[in-house]
Parts: C-alpha cells; structure tokens; sequence
C-alpha cells in the first residue's frame, strides 16, 4: 500500500531524496552555504502546508525554490539600498567618517540592523518600533540593547572604539 500524498512517510521520503540536490541547486545561485541550506529547509516547510492541498513532487520543489532564491534577491538588494540610504545620511549628518561603523551594520543581522536603524536613524518612538516588529516595547528594548552590544562587539573587534556622540548611540557608555 502506497502512503497518501502529504503523509509523514512520504515527506520523509522526498526530504532524503532532494534535499541534498536542493541545497546544492540553490548554493549554485546564491553561493551561501547557510543561506542554501536555509532555503532548501524553507521549501520542505512550504511542501508540508501544501501537501494537504497538492501532490508534492521534484519538480515542485525545485520551483519553490526559484521562488525562495528570488526572494532572497530582493531581500539582499532592499538591505544593500538600505546601507547605501544610511551611509548617504550618516556623511550628510556629520563631518565624521562613519564607514566602519555602516560596515559593522552590515556584519549585523537584518534584524538588528532594522531595529537600530528605526530607533537611531529614523528616530520613531520606542513604542512604534515595538508595534513595528511585533513585540512587546521590554522586548524591544532588550532586542535593542543586544543589537547595539553586538554592533559595539563588531567595531571592537575591527579596531574602532568609541568616540562619542555617533549619531547611532554606539558610543552610550
């Protein structure tokens, strides 16, 4: 007797068949093994929900991974806009160099980055950023307070230390 479509046994199945094609297949168009490996692991999540609906095939997977490529395209270019727009804002704002500080942003996550960004650049109230991110405003504050850790621990560690009065509060000792 054949498994139904959608079935624990069959998604298993499918996971041991493709996903090491799959990771291969997406880390050839976007050349990150975690990322790759991120995205291939996406596509099984997305086929389980769908399972109920439709049969789940190779073919299936690998389009839904085109899908997720394209995504994570767009995702990288609107992050490399939003340096660009923060570095043009940050020289506008001060006679200071702040490249190492928009280069320790970029080693950030994304959403740390959108955290700090909303608070210090942008300036909303700590209360919309809550709402923005969906989180309570403590959680947002212990997000904030780690992120901007982090970016302290990122500038440490690529020789910049503090020198007051950045326009990210980086510099809060």
């Amino acid at each position: 007797m054949t498994d139904p479509p959608g079935s624990t046994a069959t998604m298993e199945s499918l996971f041991e068949t493709h996903y090491p094609s799959l990771v291969r297949f997406v880390f050839r168009r976007v050349g990150d093994q975690q990322l790759s490996e991120d995205l291939a692991a996406e596509c099984y999540v997305r086929a389980i929900r769908q399972a109920r609906r439709a049969p789940i095939n190779a073919g299936w997977l690998y389009g839904t991974a085109r899908n997720l490529i394209g995504d994570a395209y767009r995702r990288r270019e609107r992050e490399r806009r939003l340096l660009q727009s923060l570095s043009s804002t940050i020289a506008e704002s001060s006679e200071t160099d702040h490249s190492p500080l928009i280069g320790a942003l970029s080693e950030l996550s994304a959403h740390d980055r959108e955290l700090l960004v909303m608070l210090h650049v942008d300036d909303l109230p700590a209360a919309d950023v809550a709402e923005v991110l969906g989180v309570s405003l403590p959680t947002m504050w212990k997000r904030g307070s780690r992120a901007r850790e982090r970016l302290r621990g990122i500038l440490v560690r690529t020789g910049h230390t503090s020198r007051g009065g950045g326009v990210f509060a980086v510099e809060m000792d």
